[in-house]
């Protein structure tokens, strides 16, 4: 599929962000980076979100729909299933968010 002048400037925009955020996050990839950039070239993925906070969380979950999973992001924690940071088909705001604390 060939891009139009005006689809390739906006292409090249979108990447140059995610390589200036990739070399700020000096070379790790965290789950939201390395998404960001699957939806760059249009690489399909579950929905997703980045939140701060439980009510921020109940919320994404709501948008995106249960079961959802919560996984940490940091740049610095690389194994995050061995320190409990993943937790996986939690089915409803109050079992599952609050249980993820």
């Amino acid at each position: 599929m060939e891009l139009s002048t005006e689809d390739q400037l906006r292409l090249n925009v979108l990447l140059a962000h995610e390589v200036e955020a990739i070399l700020a996050s000096d070379g790790v990839l965290t789950t939201d980076l390395a998404l960001g950039l699957c939806g760059t070239f249009d690489i399909p993925s579950a929905e997703w979100a980045v939140v701060e906070d439980v009510e921020s969380a109940r919320v994404a979950a709501r948008l995106v729909g249960y079961p959802v999973a919560l996984k940490v992001s940091s740049a610095t924690l690389t194994h995050k299933t061995e320190i409990g940071g993943v937790r996986l088909q939690l089915g409803t705001a109050a079992a599952g968010l609050i249980r993820a604390r």
